[in-house]
């Protein structure tokens, strides 16, 4: 019998595959926030090379959804990045 066919290294194995799994949908649901969030903003307030990697630098996934809530009652770039 081998390490591989452990139950143990098998289910030690399917943990830390589905944290992993769960880590990488997290991780793509914020990038994808965060792209739509660009696209939005960049039509409404224009291109704003150093507003733009603030916004990329955000990974909270809480915030980006406040942002995409604000995007229209907000005025400029500045105050998009502002919300909390």
């Amino acid at each position: 019998m081998t390490l591989e066919d452990s139950t143990t290294y098998q289910w030690i194995f399917q943990q830390g595959e589905a944290r992993g799994e769960a880590r990488g949908e997290s991780q793509g649901r914020i990038q994808e926030a965060r792209s739509l969030l660009l696209l939005q903003a960049r039509r409404r307030f224009g291109q704003q090379p150093a507003a733009e990697a603030s916004l990329q630098q955000v990974a909270d996934s809480d915030r980006l959804r406040r942002m995409a809530e604000r995007i229209f009652d907000a005025v400029s770039w500045d105050d998009l990045l502002a919300t909390a």
